[in-house]
């Protein structure tokens, strides 16, 4: 997939958000905590026959879970039965109360619920309608998960919704909404079902005391929540709803299980040029130069997917010129994460390079022509491509920038060797390593190294990656060398069993036990570092990095080495 030829609804999604790129903050719409908060309706083609309806309406409470990810849904919400006839599009519904509205600047409704409908069907759909003052109706269907506790977003923007025909010409404005009310169609026929109600939240532009001389922070923790994330979709269809977001769910770090981050799920049909994104917007601007940035990290985990564009970093700049970088989801092994990090061994990086002159990047060619500007970003965007069919989870651990301290120790002055017939072909630099042809006659003598002596700041340790096009299950395909002052040279060997990245957690420093056990022999050390068990980091004069025996022909490999381990 190339990038140029991203579907046309996506770049006009883009260009539309990028001209009202603002801060985005969440706010609590409305709390489900009695039975009276909202109207409880009904629409009975026939209401003489009474057959679909509400039945009992009661407040429960969720005190105490254990299972992290329903820590979002504590507290009082409500539990709506009500009963399903055969009549075609008979509904039930809840409704704002009167004169209780104001939608002004928001860019995203989110419900939380728990939608439990008597049937085998996993998906339930649900229907947004906004009435305006000028009696215009309008309304957005989404097919959310059935027996699930989850959030369900619903973008807020006129092309997200279309016009009842039935009701008044009229316009679309925020400003003006007399009433929202979220409908359950499409109902399991002749049958008795349930929904639990927590709340419901918008986002939007809601601070208007924004300094715009100063810059925002650009990156997201997902484990502090989704509030300053817009959750995308485009869709060529989107009166079908076949590709969007499906429902999130946060899961909170606990004291018994500390990892957070968030798990989202989509669904396709497999649609070309369809997409899901994330996306973040300045209401001032991001500063991607003042802190020397080199690159972009998604900690992300996904189904491998090795489309080059599967995953598309946008960055929308002042001018509202619109700059693409895409990687493939290649991530098909990755050794173990040894220390506390937030999101846990859960998620995986995904690195999109920074340099001031734009290099790796491609401005669409469909938005505003402009200038490569990293000191003035007004907004970006995260892109899932190429999708597939049915239901598929991502788990997002953070986005974030890293600065130039922790570029690739893998740079054009690195010593480049090889043995046998082993060739390198061509070589491309950037902050996060190099990307490679390389030829090979497949004899056991053919070798490609990397080294230097340029160690950095080390903590503790290295992360290696190296993605290839070919597969080798040797237990020495890739070796990874530490000189140190004595002259001594640790290693390590591993195996390349699939073909796309592998991640190499080394570490050369062992990181304190979240528990302390009597350890005489100092096992768990040991099978940490293993062949760098007794180094001294300060020690370390040299690294170097081997691939051995590729198999015979041309060859593409990534190959990155950091100080930070991810």
């Amino acid at each position: 997939m190339n990038i140029s030829q991203i579907r046309f609804l996506i770049t006009i999604l883009s260009a539309v958000l990028a001209l009202s790129a603002q801060a985005t903050t969440l706010k609590n719409l409305k709390s489900f905590d009695s039975t009276n908060t909202v109207q409880y309706l009904q629409n009975d083609w026939n209401p003489a026959d009474g057959d679909t309806h509400w039945g009992e309406i009661r407040t429960d409470n969720m005190s105490t879970s254990t299972d992290p990810y329903l820590l979002d849904f504590l507290g009082a919400y409500v539990v709506g039965n009500f009963f399903a006839g055969n009549d075609p599009w008979e509904t039930v519904s809840i409704k704002s109360l009167a004169g209780e509205v104001d939608l002004d600047g928001t860019q995203e409704i989110q419900l939380l619920i728990r939608p439990r409908y008597t049937t085998s069907k996993p998906y339930v759909s649900i229907l947004l309608r906004l009435t305006m003052e000028d009696g215009s109706i309008w309304d957005q269907i989404k097919v959310l998960a059935n027996n699930i506790w989850q959030r369900g977003v619903f973008p807020v923007n006129e092309d997200a919704f279309a016009r009842v025909e039935w009701s008044p010409q009229g316009m679309f404005d925020l400003g003006r909404v007399a009433s929202w009310e979220v409908i359950l169609v499409d109902l399991p026929a002749n049958n008795q079902h349930s929904i639990d109600l927590r709340a419901m939240y918008m986002k939007g532009n809601y601070d208007t005391s924004v300094n715009n001389n100063v810059a925002e922070p650009f990156g997201v923790e997902f484990y502090n929540g989704d509030g300053s994330i817009l959750f995308r979709r485009a869709d060529w269809n989107p009166a079908d709803g076949d590709t969007d977001w499906l429902y999130h769910v946060w899961k909170q770090p606990t004291y018994y299980d500390p990892s957070g981050f968030m798990k989202a799920v989509y669904r396709s049909e497999n649609d070309p040029w369809e997409t899901v994104s994330l996306r973040k917007e300045a209401q001032s601007y991001f500063n991607l130069a003042a802190a020397h940035h080199s690159q972009i990290v998604a900690l992300v985990k996904a189904d491998l997917n090795l489309d080059p564009n599967a995953l598309i970093m946008s960055l929308t700049m002042e001018d509202g010129s619109v700059w693409q970088q895409g990687k493939p989801l290649d991530i098909v092994r990755a050794t173990s994460l040894y220390h506390y990090r937030h999101d846990g061994n859960y998620v995986f990086p995904y690195r999109f390079s920074l340099d001031p002159s734009g290099k790796g990047w491609t401005m669409a060619a469909w938005g505003p022509t402009g200038a490569f500007d990293l000191t003035r970003v007004k907004a970006w965007e995260l892109f899932f491509n190429n999708l597939g069919q049915g239901e598929h989870t991502v788990l997002l651990g953070s986005i974030d920038t890293m600065d130039t301290m922790s570029a690739s120790l893998v740079q054009a002055g690195s010593t480049f060797g090889s043995t046998g017939q082993a060739q390198w072909l061509d070589r491309n630099f950037s902050s996060v390593g190099v990307i490679a042809d390389i030829s090979s006659s497949g004899s056991v003598g053919d070798s490609f190294s990397i080294a230097s002596e340029s160690i950095g700041t080390l903590g503790l340790g290295f992360n290696l990656e190296v993605a290839t096009s070919y597969v080798n299950t040797a237990s020495d395909a890739v070796v990874f060398r530490l000189t140190t002052a004595d002259g001594k040279i640790w290693q390590q060997s591993y195996h390349l069993p699939q073909t796309g990245r592998s991640i190499f957690r080394i570490y050369t420093f062992c990181p304190p036990p979240s528990m302390v056990r009597p350890d005489p022999d100092d096992m768990r050390c040991k099978n940490i570092l293993a062949g760098f068990y007794g180094i001294n980091p300060a020690d370390i004069t040299k690294w170097e990095i081997t691939l051995n025996s590729p198999p015979a022909g041309e060859h593409k490999i990534g190959i990155n080495l950091i100080t930070t381990i991810q």
